[in-house]
């Protein structure tokens, strides 16, 4: 195989590889399903009233305040004497399209829903909304009115002026009122609209009340302050006033039951998307018809946290769910099929019906689940994308080592006495030794921790000053340890950057003025921080040099930047077969060789400027940005390649192997259990090395053309 053979298939493979694992891990499969399954005994409610308070904290709307008092004294009645309370735990990213999702679908959607939540994609799954006779929504968020846009003839939503959301001193409770006056209004026009108040007699109802303003609320004034409790305490007057109005609309009929909870948490810094407790507890208020009422708590130490203790709740029972699960309670609920895709058993122990209900109900998910399991089988043994590599795990992993084995092969073949130490040129010894020393990495975990890999590179350095490379080689590799230095510098100018912030704030909640000091050592932060990036780059570039020199002395070939000579030989020229074989001493005991087929080493690429009306896009930018040090590099080592007189194909391949190697011990260490800090963190490792092979095998090939042209 040719070096360009070699990079292109290296790219597809790297590309296959970060698809199978997307696949394998993180694909969530979603069938259309012929079959509905409900239980065929009508349920205690007609309707039910489902509220969710975009981003709520679970601890600020149930906890107790230090003088005993609650900022939502309805909603702990609910806990203490209406209905049941407990957690729903939220799944990863922590958002409101995967909460929402989770909630009417029942399952958890693969991570890139939050992007689809952006773009407003398509729905291609069943909900409770769809399942329900008639669904009233009022401010839904962007999937669920895109569910409402598929089914307008029982599906009816309003929306909260989107253009208003984030204008400059738009109070957030504005939003949540917002809900409430359009839901007031909704019941007064119910009084007088006869064809309204026909739907409203019927039963399988669902009426929505998105409150998005406690969300922005944690953006702006974070969930910590006094003004976060007192918008959770309008939302309780809010939903109290609201309940009240439902059961005045229905005559107290004793048909209607609620829930209110929320679809993710929040951090103390009003950010949500990871897994802390604060992100992934969401409050569950359930009550109403056919609804289990607060219960005295018998069980010890049935759950491992001290929520019940910290907010007061100990001596209420407590039934906490996974969040997928609220789809199938919401539909057993009011009697609707159960959501098609969903994948979890109904939460039971909600609902306060008799036996033979119950067994109904459970019978009914059952077949529902089961569909499901057998639909989402069928696809992946025997279905149009069989081929896919989610079945073929096994497979995905002996391709890595297969392809690990072509390349030893390749690097093998090219040198024919590997194991004769004494029959092997400069280069072919350090890559020996090079390899040796990245297998005694691995075989350490060095991926893990880089300490093992600094020890490797100490051991070259060794190497150098045991006798085998001369005062100029030793020189040369000893100076990139100045770049730690310079890093050192930057820690300290990081350490001392926040002293500055913390004391000028502490300077500030006292009234006193910033002394001078102070603002003299912010400029010269912001000129260092400003000038650094520059000087890191120049650091790089001078390593790549060094690189280079100490390659041409361990080989004894020609300086790179000697000018040329009409009376001398060409520099840096080597016989077809190889090594030192044809060579002549030229001027100062240089060694000259007489045949060459690569591109001279001296030969000088000029690139002339390009000028471009319109200003380009910040996407190219960004990624011309990240791509111009692996492009200088890549050019440092087809430099290297160049003046000692090796094969870019065996460069190619060590790199290669390098990479699949580590590719290959992340695709082990891979999964998707545990918490989100353990799973983001298998991922990131995995894509990041798969993204720096097939980056090696594109910028090889570029550096390759760079380096290559004649001018």
């Amino acid at each position: 195989m040719s070096a360009w053979q070699l990079i292109t298939a290296g790219f597809l493979l790297h590309v296959a590889w970060m698809i199978a694992v997307f696949d394998i891990y993180f694909m969530t499969t979603i069938l259309p399903l012929s079959t509905k399954h409900n239980s065929p005994i009508p349920p205690p409610a007609k309707r039910v009233v489902y509220i969710v308070a975009d981003g709520l904290r679970a601890d600020k709307m149930l906890m107790l305040q230090p003088d005993g008092s609650t900022p939502a004294p309805f909603i702990r009645s609910v806990c203490e004497e209406k209905g049941s309370w407990g957690v729903s735990w939220t799944g990863m990213p922590s958002a409101t399209r995967p909460g929402h999702v989770a909630m009417t679908a029942g399952f958890f959607e693969d991570p890139t829903s939050v992007a689809k939540d952006i773009s407003g994609g398509a729905i291609d799954f069943d909900t409770v909304f769809a399942e329900t006779r008639y669904t009233w929504t009022w401010d839904t968020p962007k999937f669920l009115n895109k569910v409402a846009d598929y089914h307008p003839e029982r599906i009816f939503s309003e929306q909260f002026p989107s253009e208003q959301k984030y204008l400059a001193g738009i109070d957030p409770k504005d939003m949540d009122s917002w809900v409430f006056d359009e839901v007031k209004k909704f019941m007064d026009q119910a009084k007088t609209d006869e064809d309204l108040r026909k739907k409203l007699d019927q039963d399988k109802l669902l009426f929505f009340l998105h409150l998005g303003g406690i969300d922005h609320a944690g953006y702006i004034v974070r969930p910590q302050s006094p003004e976060y409790l007192q918008h959770v305490a309008f939302l309780d007057r809010g939903i109290r006033h609201t309940v009240e109005m439902f059961e005045e609309l229905f005559n107290h009929d004793g048909k209607t039951a609620y829930l209110y909870t929320s679809d993710h948490g929040m951090n103390d810094w009003g950010a949500h998307g990871d897994g802390s407790p604060d992100e992934v507890q969401c409050p569950l208020l359930v009550w109403g018809a056919g609804i289990q009422k607060a219960a005295p708590e018998t069980r010890l130490d049935m759950f491992k946290d001290t929520i019940s203790q910290d907010w007061g709740l100990d001596k209420w029972y407590r039934r906490d769910i996974d969040q997928r699960k609220m789809a199938g309670l919401l539909a057993s609920m009011i009697g609707v099929p159960f959501p098609q895709n969903a994948v979890m058993p109904v939460p039971d122990e909600f609902l306060d019906i008799p036996d033979e209900s119950r067994a109904h109900v459970l019978y009914a998910n059952l077949k529902q689940l089961l569909d499901n399991f057998v639909a989402v089988e069928r696809d992946i043994y025997h279905g149009l994308l069989a081929f896919k590599f989610r079945a073929y795990g096994f497979a995905v992993a002996m391709s890595m080592i297969g392809w690990f084995i072509v390349l030893v092969l390749h690097l093998l073949q090219a040198q024919m006495h590997w194991e004769d130490n004494a029959a092997l040129s400069p280069l072919a010894q350090n890559t020996k030794n090079i390899l040796l020393q990245c297998a005694a990495a691995f075989a350490a975990y060095g991926l893990y921790y880089r300490g093992i890999i600094s020890i490797c590179m100490f051991g070259f350095v060794a190497w150098l000053f045991k006798g085998k490379a001369n005062k100029l080689d030793q020189t040369l590799w000893c100076s990139p340890s100045r770049i730690n230095s310079f890093n050192f510098i930057l820690i300290c100018v990081m350490v001392l950057s926040t002293f500055i912030l913390y004391y000028t704030a502490y300077l500030s909640n006292l009234n006193i003025r910033t002394p001078l000091l102070n603002q003299a050592t912010s400029w010269t932060i912001f000129v260092v921080s400003l000038v650094e990036p520059t000087l890191y780059y120049f650091f790089v570039l001078w390593s790549g040099y060094l690189l280079i020199e100490v390659e041409r002395n361990l080989t004894k070939s020609q300086p790179i930047f000697l000018p040329r000579s009409s009376s001398a030989p060409p520099a840096n020229r080597v016989s077809s077969k190889g090594g030192a074989a044809g060579a002549k001493q030229g001027l100062n005991g240089q060694s000259f060789v007489k045949h060459h087929k690569h591109t001279r080493s001296n030969d000088i690429l000029i690139m002339e400027p390009t000028v471009t009306e319109n200003p380009p896009k910040m996407g190219p930018l960004m990624v011309f940005k990240l791509i111009i040090p692996g492009i200088t590099m890549g050019c440092f080592l087809r430099v290297v390649n160049m003046v000692t007189f090796t094969s870019i194909k065996n460069c190619s391949v060590i790199l290669m192997l390098i990479i699949n190697a580590f590719v290959f011990v992340n695709f082990l260490w891979l999964t998707d259990v545990g918490g989100w800090t353990l799973v983001g963190e298998s991922v990131s490792h995995y894509v990041v090395t798969q993204c720096l092979g097939a980056f090696f095998c594109l910028q090889f090939g570029i550096s390759y053309i760079f380096t290559s042209v004649k001018v």
